[in-house]
């Protein structure tokens, strides 16, 4: 470190800065120094050597405030910036290998192209910031609020990610393989342990980042696995259109089924159907006890049931039509189907809404049942 250069940023921001700006050709040299009751806002610290830079408050009080601090260039490596305040703070090919960034106010911060090899961001607020092309190898991600972040072309491989919270983050071309889910007591605990030990406790890992939060949550909440069982057992997808009139009919069939303890799920959207919107029907399929289908009147009907009944025999499909109507042409396909039941005709609300039971909903479970059934046979059999 520089006594000098130390000397002068404790003259003040607007002191430090004049004498950059007649100075451009020197670096600053402030490895190790202690700023941390210093207010730094809007210092222009680039191209410095900030090596294990003491700015750093506690939990009990607030770091250094670099409020539009300029930090392009700058040697951070192993710095010292716990709860610091760093919104619309530049570190533009800055170098922050192993620097402490914990309990830090991010918002808005330019990490452009930056160095962050094992940069600890635990219980940061990072919201709107910009990391394209930063390497964040094995960083430490733990209980990082991350909102609305820019990470394309970024390198997240090993990181930390778990309690991580991940919302509208974009992603593309980011290299996010083996991120870390499991939390650090557990992998201490299990390190150095029995080969059959480990293989019991692994250390889990995940390449996405949005993914990491949702694959925890399904792996160690029971209150997750719970409403994911609820959800095969109890889920019924409502296929129909949502004109005026058929979506009166598909109103009753969600009342009705709640009547009879069932979840129903239903889309009301009124657009042509896309490629996206059928995938999404289709996740749906998957996860659904069984599916009725309005077929009257249908139009996008047979694109979504040629996408959902091949793939999916363990789901029953009831289709439904209105008694002074016909089926569309091709219907007679998904008939082949043996998961496929026969067509249940209804002549008004009224006589669906008594019929449904008996002719819809306890046929499709007890053929799910079966299925079921099967299935367990078939498992222990093997």
């Amino acid at each position: 470190m520089n006594p000098e250069h130390l000397k002068i940023l404790r003259q003040g921001v607007k002191h430090w800065n004049f004498w950059r700006d007649q100075h451009p050709e020197v670096r600053p040299d402030l490895e190790g120094a202690n700023v941390q009751k210093l207010t730094l806002r809007d210092v222009n610290l680039s191209n410095g050597n900030l090596r294990r830079l003491q700015a750093g408050g506690d939990y009990k009080s607030n770091g250094a405030n670099f409020l539009g601090a300029n930090f392009t260039g700058a040697d951070l490596e192993g710095a010292q910036l716990r709860s610091s305040i760093l919104r619309h703070a530049k570190f533009d090919s800055a170098i922050l290998t192993e620097a402490k960034l914990t309990n830090a106010d991010l918002y808005h911060v330019s990490f452009v192209n930056c160095m962050m090899h094992k940069v600890d961001l635990w219980g940061s607020a990072v919201t709107q910031s910009d990391f394209r092309g930063a390497d964040l190898t094995e960083a430490r991600l733990r209980g990082t609020m991350l909102i609305r972040c820019d990470f394309r072309g970024s390198i997240l491989s090993g990181s930390v990610v778990y309690g991580c919270s991940a919302w509208d983050l974009q992603l593309t071309n980011s290299t996010q393989d083996n991120l870390i889910i499991t939390p650090d007591s557990e992998r201490q605990k299990w390190r150095g342990s029995s080969a059959s030990d480990s293989l019991q406790h692994p250390t889990i890992t995940v390449d996405n980042l949005e993914v990491s939060q949702f694959l925890y949550l399904v792996l160690n909440n029971s209150q997750i696995r719970d409403a994911i069982e609820t959800i095969g057992k109890k889920a019924v997808l409502i296929l129909g259109r949502f004109t005026p009139e058929r979506k009166a009919i598909l109103d009753v069939l969600r009342c009705e089924l709640r009547n009879h303890n069932q979840l129903p799920i239903m889309f009301d959207f009124q657009k042509p159907s896309s490629r996206n919107f059928t995938e999404t029907v289709s996740l749906l399929a998957h996860m659904s006890r069984f599916i009725i289908a309005d077929i009257t009147d249908a139009k996008a009907i047979p694109q979504e049931l040629q996408r959902i009944v091949p793939s999916n025999p363990s789901v029953p499909v009831a289709p439904i039509l209105e008694s002074d109507s016909k089926e569309f042409g091709m219907f007679i396909d998904f008939a082949d189907f043996p998961w496929v039941l026969p067509i249940h005709k209804y002549d008004n609300k009224e006589s669906l809404v008594a019929s449904l039971g008996t002719a819809v909903i306890d046929p499709c479970i007890s053929r799910a049942q079966e299925t079921e059934e099967r299935r367990r046979r078939a498992e222990l059999a093997t």
